[in-house]
């Protein structure tokens, strides 16, 4: 793909709190709602109980994640990071004047600084209750799920990316997040604690990792070989609902079924949110569910044409030729996305950003420096990133490598974009996280 031609989008999360600095709850978003709706925003409900989870306006979405108190900006996709920047400043200046307005405050922090986050903090969405539902038995681990999704924010970018060159894209990134942390750490304090953690949400995150969430999320165990090797590895997954036009199924009472089977058999019975049993046979959009299930720290964004055909995909799809040619000739739309990026200070939101654009836009000299170490190198990164962030010395060389990498990318774009990268060499030449400032902060004011 000609860099110049890829579209950027972006998801920016913020904790909202109260007076109190707790996190709000539903009631108090469900306010938000109703002043964006007044300034022209149009409402969505969600499938069941039909409440109100997200407003839009001009294909820009606001809404918000796990958490009531995490208020999510999805922005369409722009052209550059000039348009871009542009997008995210008209959008932040908006909801930063509706939260005034009701007595909230946005905060460009990757946790909720103060609240143990419970069910009471949960948005109302049937797509998170049943994910409780079908990936946790027990009440404790239930719980644990919805205090750390309920408080944790991150930036998720969104980039163009070419059929040829996204396998390599996805495993570059997936090493490369262990950087991208010690970069944007921006989580040292949680329920008014130092928790010894740069980058607390990312071990939460982990956390969850070890349990039922295995596999799906942080850093994948090994690299992906193919494209093909890529669909195997997430059709192993088991799917947790099904979404057949105003209704979201729960067929996951077989817990041996993975995406694969599902999209192989027929006559499936699953339940509605509202107790409905219902009757199911598998569609190509059914393929697009499994991106609901899987959150590595990169993965793949795929939307095929109306014309696809489910039964000619599972022909081929173990077959990487003829599934990169399948690709060619039905995908609508595939991208990357990034997503190991904390929630950035305000005013340096286009950094990683940056970043990211510029190491796509050099993927092949991305690949050497990711091909210079091993997979379990990278993942020995990742973990000491979340601990220390920049104060891990032997890694500030390779972040100067993908600083001049990605200002390389850039400029290859001719769009003076390059400018954007500087909170970021700022940061390595202080050797300072945005995690390490807010530590020397509290420090000095104790």
């Amino acid at each position: 793909m000609q860099n110049q031609k890829r579209k950027i989008g972006v998801e920016l999360e913020y904790p909202v709190v109260d007076n109190n600095s707790a996190s709000i709850k539903p009631s108090d978003t469900a306010l938000i709602w109703q002043e964006l709706k007044s300034r022209g925003w149009h409402i969505t409900k969600d499938y069941y109980p039909k409440k109100v989870i997200s407003v839009l306006k001009n294909k820009d979405r606001i809404d918000t994640d796990w958490g009531a108190g995490l208020l999510e900006l999805a922005l369409s996709p722009s052209d550059n990071l000039h348009q871009l920047q542009k997008k995210i400043q008209q959008r932040f200046k908006l909801i930063a004047s509706v939260a005034k307005k009701l007595n909230f405050s946005l905060l460009n922090y990757a946790i909720q600084p103060k609240t143990r986050c419970s069910g009471a903090h949960l948005t109302p969405k049937s797509y998170y209750f049943l994910i409780l539902k079908n990936l946790f038995r027990f009440k404790r681990k239930r719980e644990n799920c919805i205090r750390t999704n309920c408080s944790i924010a991150a930036n998720q970018i969104n980039i163009d990316a070419d059929i040829d060159e996204v396998v390599d894209a996805v495993n570059i990134f997936n090493c490369f997040s262990g950087l991208f942390i010690a970069l944007c750490a921006n989580s040292p304090i949680y329920q008014n604690k130092i928790t010894g953690f740069h980058e607390y949400r990312s071990y939460l995150v982990d956390s969850l990792a070890e349990h039922r969430f295995q596999y799906r999320l942080g850093m994948p165990r090994v690299p992906f070989k193919n494209l093909s090797n890529y669909f195997f590895e997430i059709l192993k997954i088991n799917p947790l609902f099904i979404i057949k036009g105003s209704k979201i199924i729960d067929i996951a009472n077989n817990k041996k079924m993975t995406f694969e089977k599902y999209l192989q058999g027929q006559n499936w019975q699953g339940c509605t949110s509202a107790g409905e049993i219902m009757k199911i046979n598998p569609q190509m959009r059914d393929l697009l569910l499994v991106q609901k299930f899987y959150w590595p720290e990169c993965r793949l964004r795929f939307a095929f044409k109306k014309e696809a055909r489910l039964s000619a995909f599972l022909s081929i799809y173990k077959n990487n030729n003829r599934l990169i040619a399948f690709c060619r000739k039905n995908l609508k739309k595939l991208y990357l996305e990034v997503r190991s990026c904390a929630a950035a200070p305000q005013g340096e939101e286009m950094a990683s950003i940056a970043l990211s654009l510029g190491l796509l836009s050099n993927l092949s000299e991305a690949k050497k420096l990711y091909k210079s170490l091993g997979w379990t190198k990278w993942r020995q990164i990742r973990k000491n990133a979340i601990i220390k962030s920049m104060e891990c010395e032997p890694i500030l060389h390779l972040i100067e490598k993908v600083l001049l990498i990605a200002e390389a990318g850039l400029k290859l774009r001719n769009l003076g974009e390059e400018k954007y990268l500087l909170p970021l060499w700022q940061r390595l030449q202080q050797k300072q996280s945005p995690a390490i400032k807010v530590l020397q902060m509290l420090k000095a004011n104790h």
